[in-house]
């Protein structure tokens, strides 16, 4: 797939291919996980087949309890078919920072959606808006276009 960096990229990706894993960058902060579990749920509800995957047994800040991680089925290991899954990594500057490395070999297309100004764009479909205070921001204009309602 040619690069694509815009919203129509990332959103003809996440429409037009059905199995999913996604992740997020090392010690993730309140928006890594937010936007982790809200992309994994919106694919949900478009019928995908979603795994949220972060690398490692640290446990997750205390803060972010309330997020609905693990009864929502994140994965601390890369799963067996993660070569057949796309891969979107979000609030992710640099594909060195990807929580778990062993997703990215192999990935038949990389999808990076993310807010900060240093992000290299390594996703074969990129969306970067460092304009936005958030991935989760830039995520809620990419769940418009795939008219996906927000839920609570």
């Amino acid at each position: 797939m040619p690069l694509r960096t815009d919203i129509e990229g990332v959103a003809d990706a996440l429409r037009t291919h059905e199995r999913f894993v996604v992740t997020t960058h090392e010690n993730p902060d309140g928006d890594a996980l937010g936007s982790l579990l809200g992309l994994h749920l919106a694919l949900g509800s478009l019928g995908k087949d979603s795994v949220m995957v972060i690398g490692g047994d640290q446990p997750l800040p205390p803060e972010y309890r309330f997020l609905p991680l693990e009864e929502s089925g994140l994965l601390r290991a890369r799963p067996d078919d993660a070569s057949d899954r796309v891969l979107v990594a979000v609030d992710c500057a640099q594909a060195n920072r990807i929580a778990d490395a062993t997703l990215l070999p192999g990935a038949p297309l990389v999808v990076n959606v993310d807010h900060h100004h240093d992000n290299t764009r390594f996703g074969g479909a990129n969306l970067v808006a460092d304009g936005a205070s958030s991935t989760a921001e830039v995520l809620a204009d990419v769940f418009a276009e795939l008219r996906i309602a927000l839920t609570p």
